[in-house]
C-alpha cells in the first residue's frame, strides 16, 4: 500500500490510550513527537481518530509543555500553533490558553 497510510498507521498505533506518543526515553509522554505527528496526520488527512484524541490530549496538557513554570516556551507554542490550524481549532482557545498570545508575551523577554 500507500507508504503514507503505513506510516501513518504506524504513528496511530503508537499513540498510547491518552493520545500522545511516549518518549523515548521512557519518561511519560513526548508532546514534541505528538504535536509533529498530529500536523503530519492532518497533512496527510488521514488516522483522524488519532489526531482528534492526540489534539485533544495536547490541548489537556497545554500549560505542562508550553508553558511551565519556567516560563512560556516559544518552540513549544509555535508547534501547538500548526497543531490548531492543522486541526482547525482555535489558536486563540487551545485548552483554554491563546497561543498567539502566549507566544507574543513569550517573544517580549
Amino acid at each position: 500500500g500507500n507508504p503514507t497510510n503505513k506510516i501513518a498507521s504506524y504513528l496511530s498505533s503508537k499513540m498510547t490510550s491518552t493520545g500522545t506518543l511516549a518518549s523515548s526515553f521512557g519518561d511519560g509522554p513526548d508532546y514534541t513527537a505528538t504535536a509533529t505527528a498530529v500536523v503530519d496526520l492532518a497533512a496527510a488527512g488521514v488516522s483522524k481518530n488519532a489526531v482528534t484524541k492526540a489534539t485533544n490530549a495536547l490541548k489537556s496538557a497545554v500549560t505542562t509543555y508550553a508553558m511551565p513554570e519556567a516560563g512560556a516556551n516559544a518552540a513549544a507554542l509555535g508547534l501547538l500553533l500548526s497543531v490548531s490550524k492543522a486541526t482547525g481549532t482555535n489558536p486563540k482557545s487551545f485548552g483554554g490558553v491563546n497561543l498567539i498570545a502566549a507566544l507574543q508575551k513569550s517573544e517580549q523577554k
